[in-house]
């Protein structure tokens, strides 16, 4: 019973793992598209005051979703850790009872 918990929490860490690379990605492409931006911007001013004053109620949305994106993105971590600490906990039972891995 206890390698059936540890194969399936094995396999829960790699899908994990695996999704929290893609959100890395999803941050990197991110940053890059905003240095972009800011730069584009840096040399147009009033165009830029122009569509912020324009774009507000969308800022403020996207605002909410960055917050909404970084939230899932901290919980998915948390949940990788907690995963591991379960791995290792089974792995101190299955020692202490002298089973094999």
């Amino acid at each position: 019973m206890q390698s059936k918990y540890r194969n399936i929490l094995k396999e829960r860490l790699i899908f994990y793992k695996m999704w929290k690379n893609d959100w890395d990605l999803y941050f990197f492409h991110k940053s890059i598209s905003e240095k972009a931006k800011k730069k584009y911007y840096s040399e147009r001013k009033f165009l830029n005051l122009i569509l912020s004053i324009y774009f507000l109620p969308l800022k403020v949305f996207k605002f909410i979703q960055d917050s909404r994106d970084a939230h899932i993105y901290n919980k998915g971590v948390t949940l990788i850790k907690v995963i591991q600490d379960e791995l290792e906990e089974t792995k101190k039972i299955n020692q202490s009872r002298g089973e094999n891995e």
